[in-house]
């Protein structure tokens, strides 16, 4: 049991400093990863077009954050 909530803090640590190199310089510089939780990465944007844009990009930024990490973690991602 102790292992699995170990396992679960590495992955959301993996996850979330794998956000800049999953979504490139523009995009990290407005939006913050601000936690992991049962698959579920919350991402914070700093305005509407930008939200908009990485709305859009869910999908392909999920698949390159799984393909980065080396097994399927982010299921989905939620904007905030």
């Amino acid at each position: 049991m102790k292992d699995q909530g170990l396992r679960k803090r590495v992955d959301a640590a993996r996850v979330l400093k794998s956000w800049k190199e999953a979504v490139g310089e523009a995009t990290a510089a407005v939006s913050v990863p601000r936690k992991f939780q049962d698959g579920n990465l919350f991402v914070h944007i700093e305005n509407g077009a930008w939200r908009t844009e990485i709305g859009y990009r869910q999908e392909e930024i999920k698949n390159k954050l799984n393909k980065l990490l080396g097994e399927v973690i982010v299921k989905k991602i939620i904007l905030q």
